[in-house]
């Protein structure tokens, strides 16, 4: 069987480190193909940001405000509510 087994801490020496060492010897031992991925190592970054596109997906009015809908709300939502789903400023 092909194992990946996925590191995600940034000391290859630390116990999670030890602990990929040990399944390897052991899946190793039962004849299983081991490919490991250290994340820290290939300087993986775990956070999603714009620049990793190369374009948008959508128009910028895809997600057009809710007053285009013709939706109206309560006063009682509070202006906070009623200016950020309308495109006002508050």
């Amino acid at each position: 069987m092909k194992v990946l087994i996925v590191l995600a801490h940034p000391e290859r020496k630390s116990f999670n480190g030890g602990l990929v060492d040990v399944a390897i010897q052991q899946l190793e031992m039962a004849g299983h193909a081991i490919d490991v991925d250290d994340l820290y190592a290939d300087q993986f970054d775990p956070v999603e940001r714009a620049k990793h596109y190369a374009h948008h997906a959508f128009d910028d009015d895809y997600f057009y405000g809710s007053s285009s809908l013709g939706v109206e709300f309560p006063p009682e939502l509070g202006q906070d509510m009623t200016s950020t789903t309308t495109g006002g400023t508050t």
